[in-house]
């Protein structure tokens, strides 16, 4: 059938492994090209972060938020 979603999601965030890259390419793999991919729980750093962004998601949650910003800046500068 058609799919009408704006983006799907890899978990709530509150599971015990969270987002993994290989969740990421088989979620990106297999939704049309319209549907954005959330990576939630388990991105804390910036390298988890760019990582999952590599892979296709075009979303991220992450509690880690400021930790992964401040990484962010030391090494690309503000």
């Amino acid at each position: 059938g058609e799919v009408r979603a704006d983006f799907v999601k890899t978990s709530t965030g509150y599971g015990t492994a969270g987002a993994t890259v290989e969740d990421i390419r088989l979620m990106r793999r297999h939704a049309p090209p319209h549907v954005q991919v959330k990576a939630a729980g388990g991105v804390r750093t910036l390298d988890a972060l760019l990582a999952v962004r590599e892979a296709g998601a075009t979303r991220c949650g992450a509690t880690a938020t400021a930790v992964i910003l401040d990484e962010a800046r030391r090494r690309f500068g503000a």
